[in-house]
């Protein structure tokens, strides 16, 4: 785990971009978070969002998740806003009505919906209608990368944003010829991307 400061030089949104193969987390200071110089929540923070309301969770992507859907006949879905941290671009996709094996292509943190990527030779992803009962589950295998992104609130110029990553992979113990093979020896690799607001950026741990 890596917890630390994010410090932009400039005005702005900034995006972050993260791709791994295994577990990983991102969480950025919620909107209206701020801390004095002595890492302590400012009163003004306190009173506008609360105490201890430290971040926002963008990312919490695992080997699978379940989620139930709405659509129809596409390559579009909708899902509840507060599971897409734990979809990743590159998953697949199955369930009921779901043509072939499509990927995950992209996804809207606002309104939920998912955009697929078809499998070869087909051209829809939804064959049928999802009502909302339909439960949808997206899946990955350790050692395929997958990734995710988001872009921040407006951040002040030099101000201090607390941010926080994890990345971690199931600890095989001795002896354990199942695990053994299956993740010891897979590649173990996070990579993460910011664009900042406009230009440069600071990090400070």
């Amino acid at each position: 785990m890596w917890e630390g400061y994010y410090i932009p030089r400039m005005t702005g949104r900034a995006t972050f971009s993260v791709s791994s193969t295994g577990f990983f987390t991102m969480d950025f200071a919620k909107e209206g978070y701020f801390e004095d110089n002595n890492k302590v929540q400012t009163p003004e923070s306190q009173s506008t969002i609360g105490v201890g309301q430290t971040y926002t969770n963008y990312m919490r992507v695992g080997l699978t998740t379940t989620v139930t859907a709405t659509g129809g006949i596409g390559n579009t879905m909708a899902v509840p806003v507060n599971r897409i941290p734990t979809i990743g671009i590159g998953m697949t996709v199955s369930g009921s009505n779901i043509n072939g094996v499509p990927t995950v292509e992209s996804f809207d943190r606002i309104n939920g919906v998912v955009t697929l990527a078809p499998s070869a030779g087909i051209t829809t992803s939804i064959s049928g209608t999802l009502s909302g009962s339909n439960n949808i589950t997206f899946s990955r295998i350790f050692g395929n990368s997958v990734n995710s992104n988001f872009t921040t609130q407006i951040l002040l110029a030099f101000e201090k944003y607390r941010i926080r990553i994890r990345y971690f992979h199931p600890q095989v113990l001795d002896g354990d010829t199942i695990l053994n093979n299956q993740i010891r020896n897979l590649d173990k690799s996070i990579t993460i991307h910011h664009q900042p607001p406009r230009v440069g950026m600071l990090l400070m741990i």
